[in-house]
């Protein structure tokens, strides 16, 4: 590496770190403000079982509660410490970078509100999934038993699929006919 690439890196590492290190302390700083306003009790009640009220939980709350990626952590740290169940975790750590009230909005602006809302259950109901499988192989289930539901849930899926295109094919095969004048 040249003198002249070493110091465009140091600025360029000296450029990121101005610009992540503002967001860190921000992030630490509300969780710490959050932590006095949550109490365990919410957290337990709520999302301390690996159930799908729980992993729905935490997709909800990552669909409207914006955060930085970099400020992610220091919250899910909080959630763990405060009694949240891994599962419902991982649900809210999957769906929050991908889903956000703005990124729904701006997305319906360019595809249309109804694939939009699609997206937006797939993505919850992957998340969800995932959150359930992974709480329960964190509880102990054999990873036997997670690939059969795993496997279950993918037939649903694919069946769900195949009826609905084979549905639409034949809507489109037959129109409907148009009276003549």
């Amino acid at each position: 590496m040249s003198e002249n690439e070493q110091r465009d890196f140091l600025w360029e590492s000296w450029r990121f770190v101005k610009q992540i290190f503002p967001l860190l302390i921000v992030g630490v700083f509300a969780v710490g403000v959050m932590r006095v306003i949550i109490k365990p009790e919410w957290i337990e009640a709520l999302a301390g079982r690996n159930s799908l009220l729980g992993n729905l939980a935490g997709v909800i709350f990552g669909v409207f509660m914006y955060f930085p990626t970099l400020v992610e952590v220091p919250i899910a740290n909080m959630f763990l410490n405060l009694g949240m169940h891994r599962g419902p975790l991982l649900a809210y750590l999957m769906a929050d970078p991908e889903l956000s009230l703005q990124s729904i909005l701006i997305t319906a602006a360019i595809i249309g509100r109804l694939k939009a809302w699609v997206y937006v259950f797939w993505v919850a109901l992957f998340s969800t999934l995932a959150g359930l499988i992974y709480g329960a192989w964190f509880n102990g289930t054999s990873i036997w038993i997670l690939a059969l539901y795993l496997g279950a849930f993918l037939v649903f899926i694919a069946s769900g699929l195949y009826f609905t295109n084979k549905r639409n094919s034949s809507k489109s095969a037959n129109p409907l006919p148009t009276s003549a004048d």
